[in-house]
């Protein structure tokens, strides 16, 4: 299993009677230790970006006796943001859904290389009605998922070209997402993503200029960048250079046999493999 998806349970939650439900999400070892004795904020935790998104759950079943959590559609989410703590505030009605919790401006430190080290995570839950909470280890692509419906479902949406559309995550992200969509039954999408002009941002990826080949009928999510500190401003600037091809692989803009640049590792595996649509 990768590193990220050893790393991110995420929480069942299954309510009974319709309730209003609040959800704080904290980042435990800023909570612990964010200030200094002289109130000023200590800096020797990371300030990463946090997000809390909700989704129905759906349940698939594997063979007679097996079965796995699955996210639905996309029900709301708080906004993502480099600070202490997000929330959100909803009505649900009865049923079940999955909360996943998110950041991605540590992920190309050192520290996530070690699963001892990695951010922990507090998710409180307030809710009128008392629900029935418990937590899961999520599929290896679950950020993938929740990602793509998130910018599906609250992205802005480009007709790039004749089978591929393009969702831009920009509002309340603190960053940008961008996920492709290729809907073309038989041929290849090869793109280049080049962010390299943003400034005070980091990459999910690793590096702000990427190329990648989407398969037929499969969506990608192509970068994630964050803003790198809250207190200071951020810009970003991207372009898409994109071609069809009838064949994998990247041709004269990669090296041969490959389908990524650069390549996914346990870290980013689980958030930029495509996924069938």
């Amino acid at each position: 299993r990768a590193l990220i998806q050893k790393n991110l349970p995420f929480v069942i939650l299954t309510v009974n009677e319709t309730a209003e439900i609040d959800l704080s999400l904290f980042q435990s070892s800023r909570r612990d230790t964010l200030y200094n004795i002289d109130q000023t904020i200590s800096p020797k935790v990371q300030q990463l970006d946090l997000c809390i998104m909700i989704f129905r759950s759906v349940v698939v079943k594997h063979g007679k006796s097996k079965e796995s959590y699955e996210i639905g559609s996309l029900i709301d989410h708080s906004q993502r943001q480099v600070r202490n703590f997000v929330g959100c505030s909803l009505l649900l009605e009865p049923g079940e859904y999955i909360i996943l919790c998110s950041a991605f401006n540590h992920w190309q430190t050192t520290s996530i290389q070690n699963s001892i080290e990695y951010p922990k995570f507090v998710l409180s839950i307030h809710s009128s009605k008392l629900p029935f909470v418990e937590t899961s280890i999520p599929n290896s692509y679950i950020l993938a998922d929740a990602v793509t419906k998130l910018a599906m479902a609250k992205g802005q949406k480009h007709h790039a070209r004749e089978g591929l559309t393009a969702y831009y995550l920009t509002q309340g992200w603190s960053g940008l997402a961008i996920v492709l969509e290729n809907r073309s039954e038989s041929y290849y999408i090869q793109v280049v993503c080049d962010c390299s002009r943003s400034m005070n941002i980091v990459s999910s990826r690793g590096e702000l200029k990427t190329v990648d080949c989407i398969p037929p009928l499969h969506s990608l999510v192509v970068i994630v960048l964050t803003q790198l500190e809250g207190s200071v401003g951020f810009s970003i600037a991207h372009k898409l250079t994109h071609r069809v091809s009838a064949v994998s692989g990247l041709h004269n803009w990669g090296p041969s046999k490959t389908n990524h640049v650069p390549p996914l590792d346990s870290v980013t595996a689980g958030l930029h493999t495509p996924r069938p649509l």
